[in-house]
């Protein structure tokens, strides 16, 4: 399946802070953050879970180094993949998740990519 970066925040962290760590383990990039588009909140009844996502968007600074994927992630043999932004939000559009967690995760990056193509053109 296909998902956007992301993360949480460590104990104490600011926003932008996370944004950057996050965007260096999960890509190995660094990157300018241009602005903030918003954030979606998630209520998961099945498992009582709220979770507030960040969406920002950012200009590729530099690929400084390998992105540090979890065993977990190694195991289920994640690659990064640079796609437009059209192509994207297609393939959300067409996912058809399995899992509860999917159906969430797949919703919200859509929303996150089309708010972020009504961003670019503004």
């Amino acid at each position: 399946y296909y998902q956007l970066p992301g993360g949480g925040l460590e104990d104490g962290e600011e926003i932008h802070i996370a944004l950057e760590r996050e965007i260096l383990e999960e890509l190995g990039c660094t990157i300018n953050v241009i602005n903030e588009l918003g954030k979606v909140i998630e209520y998961r009844d099945e498992h009582e879970l709220k979770q507030i996502s960040f969406c920002f968007l950012g200009r590729l600074l530099e690929l400084k180094q390998d992105p540090e994927f979890t065993l977990e992630e190694l195991d289920c043999e994640f690659k990064i993949k640079w796609i437009d932004l059209n192509k994207a939000i297609k393939i959300f559009e067409e996912e058809k998740p399995k899992r509860y967690e999917g159906h969430f995760m797949i919703l919200r990056n859509k929303i996150l990519l089309e708010k972020t193509k009504e961003f670019l053109k503004v």
